[in-house]
């Protein structure tokens, strides 16, 4: 943890305590008071407008909103602000991030094709677009000609938007952020957001197996049971291992992009895998009380379900995975994938 980290910890603590949930498909209050702060240009030099400190200590304030069960566009801004090099002048204005896999072209002025589902398109001023095979990136106004969005809620209550492009007005970003790069960056912070989210998830299910009881004694006494929450925990703690070695791979300035992309990668399919895992091994452990809308249990493992595909799906990481396995040689086989 960075020399920051408790401070943050706890002052995300603060601005959480009070979260009751709400899925009505608005921002929540906390956002606006993470945009004030500055928490969303964490990770920023100063000198671009941002708060400054370190990709580290924006995975702090990632991992601790996800772990309150909040649902912000946290993770869209901060990479969509850090691929600009600069940060919305309006406090709750932010722009967001999507990656176009084959749904895109680009001639160099205007952008054609249709996007299925650009997270918070519907809030957002700008969206970023990310294009792997022109290895490109490029920023269109979400208020520009010849745009048309359709806006829609995933299955947790976040904003989602299909997007259609008939050329319209675009520009590559003048920070010169190569696609690579920025794809790591926004990999690393989805999976901080999983690994906090499967954190909240454990949490809660811990406390009730040892609060509630069952013939006497409570539930975590039994074999059973203590074993669905071990399970939890390790494929919790596999995840995290993973996030937290994509993540000082990104604090290294001496390893290549190929390399933090590629540990990025790694640390995406164990996110998701972890999501699916925690979320079904939770609800199981928890019974009909975790499926109720006063328990607090779904809004972790609605964000675990909506998360875990969100920007580019496991299988597609695992595809990648695969490419740069082929391309890197028998070296790359264990760095890369095994661990």
């Amino acid at each position: 943890m960075s020399e920051f980290g408790p401070e943050l910890v706890d002052l995300i603590c603060k601005i959480t305590g009070d979260y009751t949930g709400h899925r009505d498909g608005t921002l929540p209050q906390e956002w606006n008071t993470v945009c004030e702060l500055g928490l969303a240009a964490v990770g920023i030099s100063e000198s671009c407008g941002g708060s400054g400190g370190t990709v580290g200590d924006l995975s702090i304030v990632i991992r601790e909103l996800a772990k309150a069960g909040i649902g912000t566009p946290i993770v869209e801004a901060s990479t969509a602000a850090w691929a600009l090099g600069e940060v919305p002048r309006a406090g709750s204005d932010f722009d967001t991030v999507a990656t176009a896999v084959g749904h895109i072209e680009f001639d160099g002025d205007c952008l054609s094709g249709a996007l299925p589902s650009v997270r918070y398109g519907q809030s957002a001023k700008r969206i970023v677009l990310l294009l792997p095979e022109s290895d490109s990136v490029v920023v269109v106004e979400t208020g520009a000609s010849a745009i048309t969005m359709t806006h829609g809620y995933d299955l947790a209550g976040h904003q989602t938007s299909r997007v259609e492009f008939d050329r319209t007005p675009a520009r590559l970003v003048a920070s010169g952020r190569h696609c690579e790069h920025v794809r790591a960056r926004l990999g690393l912070a989805r999976a901080t957001a999983l690994v906090g989210s499967g954190t909240g998830a454990y949490l809660l299910t811990r406390g009730h197996v040892a609060q509630r009881e069952q013939f006497g004694a409570p539930l975590i006494k039994m074999p059973s049971v203590a074993a669905g929450l071990a399970r939890i925990s390790i494929s919790l703690r596999e995840a995290e291992t993973a996030t937290f070695r994509a993540l000082a791979l990104q604090l290294d300035d001496e390893k290549s992009e190929g390399d933090q992309f590629a540990a990025a990668a790694v640390a995406r399919v164990m996110t998701a895998e972890m999501a699916t895992f925690v979320a079904r091994q939770a609800h199981q452990l928890h019974g009909a009380i975790g499926v109720t809308e006063e328990y607090p249990l779904h809004r972790h493992t609605r964000n675990l379900w909506a998360w875990r595909d969100a920007d580019e799906s496991a299988l597609e990481y695992s595809k990648l995975l695969g490419d740069l396995t082929v391309r890197g040689g028998e070296l790359a086989l264990w760095d890369r994938v095994s661990a």
